[in-house]
């Protein structure tokens, strides 16, 4: 729920502060149609206990229909956040158990390696 300019802050600070740990980005990502209605459910879970959520807080899922522009937005995101890895999150109450297993196999089969080879196109230079 976090910006990528917020996390940005918090990862700057980490790297001042002499830290060495990963540096993770956590995203709900969705491939296909989103699935507003869900996460605007979600999202008031979060907003009913959590300070510093309210209604103008921007979502920050990730929602593509084709498999690569998800790889180079998340490559972004981590690129722009200071981030070295990534936990993406399907889930969200409503999402059915076939439905969680083929947003992972897509990420597997068709997002992963694209966002390696990105990754490791970066390592290189």
């Amino acid at each position: 729920m976090s910006s990528v300019k917020r996390l940005r802050s918090f990862c700057n600070a980490y790297d001042a502060a002499g830290g060495t740990g990963s540096k993770v980005l956590i995203r709900r990502v969705w491939i296909g149609e989103p699935r507003t209605e869900l996460v605007t459910a979600q999202r008031a879970v979060y907003q009913s206990y959590a300070s510093g959520i309210g209604p103008s807080t921007q979502d920050e899922t990730i929602v593509a229909t084709d498999p690569a522009e998800m790889a180079e937005r998340l490559f972004a995101c981590c690129q722009e956040a200071g981030a070295d890895s990534i936990n993406l999150r399907v889930h969200l109450p409503g999402i059915t158990p076939p439905e969680a297993r083929q947003q992972i196999s897509m990420l597997a089969e068709r997002v992963l390696p694209d966002l390696w080879r990105l990754w490791a196109e970066r390592d290189s230079m």
